[in-house]
C-alpha cells in the first residue's frame, strides 16, 4: 500500500507539474539578441575575452527590468553565466582571467573603478572558444530580484606585458544607456584602480546567458526547455 500510494504521489505530481504548476527547475536565460550580427572586431570592443591589451577590465551592466523581460523574475541563485563566440581572431588565452558580481543601484556605467564585486570565476588561464562559453559558478550568487546586475571581467598578466587579440563576441548593439565599460593596460598585473585606471564607455553589451535557479520554484515550463533541466526531488 505503501508504494503505491508513493507511485501515485510522484505521477500526480509528475502530471500537475507539466501542467503548469510550481516545480523546482533551474532556467537558462538570455538577455539580447541571441541571434545577434553584430560583434565585436578584433580589436574593438565590448568583449569579456579581450586581448589585445595584456590587462582588461571591464564591466557589464543589466539593469532588472532587463533581466525580467527574459523571465527572470524574483530572487534567484546564478549557477553559470555566459558569453557567445563567433570567431577567435588568434585571441589566446587570457590570463588570470575572473569574473565577479554584484547587486547594485546603479543605472548607467560611467567607466570608473567599482569595488565589492564578488568573484564567481577565477582566477584562471582561460581560453575561450567558438560557441557559448559558459562559466560554472560554484558558490551560486544571489541576484535579489529588484537590484541591477554588474558584471565585472578581469585579466591581467603576471609579469610581461603580451597581448594577441579579442576574441568576437554576439552583441545587443543599443541598449539606450551606458552599459559596457572598458579599461586597459598592456602591463597591469593585477584588476585594481591602481592597475586599470578609469575607461571608456559604451551603449553595446555582449549577449548574456545566464542559467538561474528561482528561488527553487518556477511557474511552469518553458516550451524549448529539455527535461533534463528538471529535477523532482521525493522524501517519502
Amino acid at each position: 500500500m505503501k508504494n503505491f500510494l508513493r507511485s501515485v504521489l510522484v505521477a500526480l505530481v509528475a502530471v500537475i507539474g507539466f501542467a503548469g504548476t510550481d516545480m523546482f527547475a533551474q532556467q537558462t536565460f538570455i538577455i539580447g539578441d541571441q541571434n545577434s550580427a553584430t560583434v565585436n572586431s578584433s580589436t574593438g570592443y565590448p568583449t569579456p575575452y579581450g586581448r589585445f591589451y595584456g590587462g582588461m577590465r571591464t564591466y557589464f551592466l543589466v539593469r532588472a527590468t532587463e533581466l525580467q523581460a527574459a523571465g527572470f523574475t524574483g530572487a534567484g541563485d546564478i549557477t553559470e553565466i555566459g558569453f557567445y563566440v563567433t570567431a577567435l581572431n588568434g585571441a589566446d588565452a587570457s590570463p588570470n582571467f575572473r569574473i565577479g558580481l554584484m547587486n547594485t543601484t546603479l543605472t548607467a556605467l560611467t567607466g570608473a573603478y567599482i569595488a565589492g564585486t564578488t568573484t564567481v570565476f577565477g582566477p584562471t588561464n582561460y581560453s575561450p572558444f567558438v560557441g557559448t562559453n559558459a562559466h560554472a559558478i560554484a558558490t551560486p550568487f544571489r541576484w535579489d530580484g529588484t537590484s541591477n546586475l554588474l558584471i565585472e571581467v578581469c585579466h591581467h598578466n603576471t609579469s610581461g606585458c603580451a597581448y594577441t587579440y579579442n576574441a568576437s563576441c554576439r552583441l545587443n548593439p543599443a541598449t539606450g544607456f551606458n552599459s559596457s565599460s572598458y579599461s586597459l593596460n598592456d602591463c597591469a598585473t593585477g584588476c585594481d584602480a591602481s592597475q586599470l585606471t578609469a575607461g571608456s564607455v559604451l551603449q553595446s553589451r555582449p549577449v548574456l546567458y545566464l542559467k538561474a535557479n528561482l528561488g527553487g520554484i518556477v511557474s511552469s515550463f518553458p516550451n524549448d526547455a529539455p527535461a533534463s533541466d528538471y529535477v523532482l526531488t521525493t522524501n517519502l
